[in-house]
Formats: structure tokens, sequence, C-alpha cells
């Protein structure tokens, strides 16, 4: 190779590129690098003051007393004093939560002592009659006193000189029946149904209060069924006035 052809190639590889015109820029010119800095400033701003209006992120237990005021994170309105609506609601369900008590009126016993006195006083009016009254007389008044009770049982009773005594003792049976929880078999069977398995009972006969379960509440039915029982725990072995004071009880029961 010749001198000339060497000194070529060499200058060739010497020879360095010239810059072209609208090559690769810069990633990020120093006005975009502006641009991002102000937005990320105001950003930076606008949190700080809007993380002043969030909740307190520190979790308060009930009673805890908090050392910095509290946001809410979102705006409402409210009445002041007091809402009719709501308190007559919270008035409702309060009264709902509260069990019902039963009552055992004096009055219900005072109605039949009431009807059980003016059988017995008609009795002893006709007893102040006799031996004068006829027959037919005593069959009349008899069916005055009760339909349940017959003319040989008025007359039975008539001859009996403790009279007064077999008042007073059907006035204690008439206390001692009401002296439990008295329903009828229907409300009985409501009770149950509803899920009310005891009720609370304030005796105003006895003015005891108590729990009773409902399953063994009597009714009046019971009652009836059971009258001998009361009778004879009464200490009354005859069986006349067994039989006697088990119509007229019965039918003054109320």
């Amino acid at each position: 190779m010749s001198e000339t052809a060497k000194k070529a190639l060499f200058r060739i590889k010497k020879i360095t590129r010239p810059p072209v015109l609208g090559g690769r820029k810069p990633m990020f010119s120093k006005q975009l690098l502006r641009i991002l800095v102000c937005v990320f400033m105001a950003a930076l701003v606008i949190m700080t003051i809007h993380s002043g209006r969030l909740p307190i992120r520190t979790r308060l237990l009930e009673g805890d007393i908090a050392t910095d005021d509290i946001y809410a994170p979102f705006s409402f309105s409210f009445k002041t004093g007091i809402d009719p609506e709501k308190t007559k609601e919270a008035h409702e369900k309060a009264a709902e939560s509260v069990a019902d008590i039963y009552i055992i009126n004096a009055e219900v016993l005072k109605r039949s002592e009431a009807k059980l006195d003016g059988f017995f006083d008609k009795l002893i009016s006709i007893k102040e009659l006799t031996p004068e009254i006829s027959d037919e007389d005593l069959k009349l008044k008899t069916a005055q006193l009760s339909e349940s009770v017959s003319v040989n049982e008025i007359k039975a009773l008539l001859v009996r000189a403790d009279i007064d005594s077999i008042i007073t003792t059907a006035r204690t049976i008439l206390a001692d029946i009401y002296a439990t929880p008295i329903i009828s078999t229907e409300e009985r069977q409501q009770l149950i149904e509803s899920g009310q398995y005891t009720i609370a009972v304030d005796n105003r006969v006895s003015e005891e209060k108590g729990r009773f379960d409902v399953a063994k509440l009597l009714t009046t039915e019971d009652i009836r069924r059971r009258l001998d029982s009361y009778i004879e725990k009464a200490g009354i072995a005859d069986k006349g006035v067994i039989s006697l004071l088990r119509k007229i009880i019965s039918d003054s029961l109320s």
C-alpha cells in the first residue's frame, strides 16, 4: 500500500462525526422541571392544610379524653333541643322492653264477696220466715237465690244453727282462691305462644309481688274443679255443706 493511501485511511479515522440537528434531547428540560416542582409544592401545601381537618387517627377508648380537636370528615347539620318523634320512638322501645305486670285486683274479690253476701242475706231473710213459709214460696225464693241450689239443700241449710260459721268459712275460701293469679284459658295460651313463660304479678289482695310460671297459673275452670279441696282445706267435712258451698262459691266467682 502506498504512503498516500495510508495517510488517506488515517485521515478518515481521525475525522469526527459532526453533530446532527434534531437529535435526541435531554429527558427533562429545565422548564418542565420547574413545572413539576411547582405542582409538587402546591400538592404538598394542599395536603398539609387538608390533614388538619381529617379525624384524629389515634384510637380512643370509651371514657378517653381527646387531646386535640376532632373534625367530622363530612359536613352535617342538626336541630337543637328535643326531637319529639325520636323521643316518642325511644319511649315506645323502652316500654316494649319492660315485661308486663299483672295485677290481682282486690275489687274482683270484693265483687265475689258481695255475691256471696247477697246469697246469705236472702237466705237469712227466708230463715226468719220459717216455719210459716210455704213450700211453694220457698221454691220461688230458692230460685231467686241461685239456679244451681235445690230447694232441699236450702231446707237443710235453714235448719242448721251454724249458718254464721258457714258464711265466714265461705268468705275465707274466696280469699284463699283469689290469693293466687287466675286467668282465662285463652290468656294463658296467648302468653305461652308469645314466649312469656313467667309473668310478674302484683297481688293487691295479699299486697305481695312475685313471678309465676304461666303454665301453672289457674283458670276459673281450674278453680271450679278444685273447689272441694279448698273447702276441705277450710275444715268442712259435711258432704251436704261441701256440695252447697261448691255451688255458692262457684256462682260467686267473677
